[in-house]
């Protein structure tokens, strides 16, 4: 595109202007060959036939089969006929079958077969009018434009050679080696280069394989610049975008966009989604304003929030204002909410190590241990974290999560719900296989309830506590280290007997249909059984026990608000 109308203009809205100059005709325009020239001097009128006919006005020559000259009609009248052939100093030929020229109000019409030719390409219509006053060229019953690689061809067309302002209307066609462009109506400057839509634009780039479909923008093609409004389309093999506004900085390649924007790239299994985006394809960087989404399918990952900033280099992501992260699994994905998310790649370059006391875990760089490593993705969230699944619910201050070993870390009292269990401690880790919880390791001050009935409750507490699941529910529970255990004892008829409150170094429960139906005792034995009528329920309670009931996430709805 940017080919074409340098080529074209720089001869175009040189031709008439030079041809027909504002002068005086009678002063500028001499007769130099003709077969025969009358002259009747009381009519005011001069006529000249005979091929070849030559007319010369400053630099530029005319030929015609004949010549008519009107001195009473304003200034100057004159009309050309037969094979009207122009040349402006041999750089551009214009020829036509009838040019007209009224000199009092500055206008020449050139029609029939107009054919405009120079070294850089040709112009044809069958009509064009040049007004000298306003520097405007038109056209009205379309025109054909080649250059060396490219054609436009329109209905109509305006020029105005001051401004050097172009104006092409009614199914306009430009067709080149790199774009074809369909359009109804388009502005374009010679000085600026600046192509301007106004209505309905396919633009197609042929070696792209890309389209672009607008209503309303701009194209600046000296500095590779494009803004698109009127919520603009663009498409290729690999990607779609689709904004109210998209800004385009071609060199820098960087994308701007606005208004419900979104880029589907089907290539890479992205998806981004936003009020604005800004991407940087140089720097492989996003940012993402209002609404922010970024999927990636092919990792089963999807971060949402008011403002996300990503890094394709390196695979980090940042979210922030009401940020949410959802990890796809088959039937039970994982949604996590934060204060600010952030996610990255782990390569062959990254270890991850936990502090055996701290219990906080560390990303340490080291020498690629093989080229063939895969890379695998980290996950971190910091301050009011929680997390929705359909088995596991949970609430920490901060979070950790590898692809690497698939495990959820949980710091600074954590609480996790599953079903009727509730389970507290300083630190927590829930281990993930399969896509699946399989187990919890509560590190200090572990604490289960299970509730049995409303205010009877199931307790078990000690230093350190292992959970494993089985199908997303809590299957077998150990307590080590200062282990109590406060059991609701029932009989086969589910009818209560008592309530059994025990301690041991290592107190084991068995679950089923989600509730504690065997306990095992190990070392240092000691229990005491409350037949039921004597059991006062609301001081049957271990120490630190504390239901947490209104902070469980209820559903995966609310993380979003």
């Amino acid at each position: 595109m940017k080919y074409f109308f340098t080529l074209f203009f720089s001869w175009f809205i040189t031709v008439l202007p030079a041809q027909l100059n504002t002068d005086s005709m009678s002063r500028i325009i001499r007769i130099l060959e003709s077969e025969r020239i009358t002259n009747n001097s009381k009519d005011s009128f001069i006529t000249a036939v005979g091929y070849p006919l030559v007319i010369k006005q400053g630099n530029t020559l005319f030929r015609a089969d004949s010549v008519f000259i009107n001195q009473k009609l304003g200034a100057n009248y004159m009309e050309a006929f037969g094979k009207v052939y122009i040349n402006e100093s041999d750089s551009v030929i214009t020829t036509a079958r009838y040019l007209k020229y009224f000199s009092d109000k500055k206008i020449a019409l050139l029609k029939n077969d107009v054919l405009i030719q120079s070294k850089n390409g040709s112009f044809s219509s069958s009509e064009v009018e040049y007004d000298l006053n306003s520097k405007l060229a038109t056209y009205k019953n379309g025109a054909k434009i080649i250059s060396k690689k490219s054609i436009l061809t329109s209905k109509g067309g305006k020029y105005f050679s001051n401004t050097r302002d172009a104006f092409f209307n009614g199914n306009v066609v430009l067709k080149g080696p790199e774009y074809n462009v369909f359009t109804d109506s388009l502005y374009y400057n010679v000085n600026t280069e600046i192509a301007n839509f106004v209505t309905y634009t396919k633009v197609v780039n042929n070696k792209k394989k890309q389209t672009i479909e607008t209503t309303s923008g701009f194209y600046d093609m000296k500095k590779g610049l494009a803004s698109f409004s009127e919520r603009s389309i663009i498409k290729d093999s690999a990607r779609t975008i689709i904004a109210d506004k998209m800004d385009m900085d071609e060199k820098n390649k960087k994308l701007h966009l606005e208004g419900k924007a979104s880029i589907t790239d089907t290539a890479k299994k992205e998806y981004y989604a936003g009020n604005l985006i800004d991407i940087d394809s140089k720097n492989e960087t996003y940012h993402i304003e209002g609404n922010g989404v970024y999927k990636n399918e092919k990792e089963g990952f999807v971060l949402t929030g008011n403002y996300l900033d990503g890094d394709g280099k390196s695979g980090r992501s940042l979210a922030t204002g009401k940020p949410v992260a959802i990890i796809k699994q088959e039937n039970d994905s994982i949604f996590i909410a934060a204060d600010t998310l952030y996610s990255g790649k782990i390569n062959n370059k990254t270890k991850i190590r936990t502090d055996s006391i701290s219990k906080i875990t560390f990303i340490d760089s080291i020498p690629p241990d093989s080229k063939t490593d895969s890379a695998k993705r980290y996950f971190e969230a910091f301050h009011h974290v929680r997390i929705f699944s359909d088995s596991v619910q949970a609430v920490c201050d901060s979070l950790y999560y590898s692809d690497v070993d698939s495990v959820f870390r949980l710091y600074q009292n954590p609480i996790v719900w599953n079903d009727k269990n509730q389970v507290t401690g300083d630190t927590m880790y829930l281990f993930t296989k399969n896509k699946k919880t399989e187990r919890v390791e509560v590190f200090d001050r572990g604490f289960v309830i299970n509730l049995v009935e409303p205010k009877f409750y199931n307790q078990i507490r000690g230093n350190r506590l292992t959970g494993y699941f089985t199908d997303g529910n809590l299957d077998s529970l150990y307590a080590k280290g200062s282990a109590e255990i406060i059991f609701y004892i029932q009989d086969e008829d589910k009818a209560f007997v008592g309530v059994d409150k025990s301690s041991a170094d290592i107190i084991i429960a068995y679950f089923k249909n989600k509730e504690i139906y065997k306990i095992k005792w190990l070392n240092k034995y000691d229990a005491v059984t409350t037949p039921m009528k004597e059991v006062d329920h609301t001081s049957m309670r271990l120490r630190n026990f504390k239901l947490q009931l209104e902070r469980r996430p209820k559903s995966k709805f609310e993380l979003f608000f």
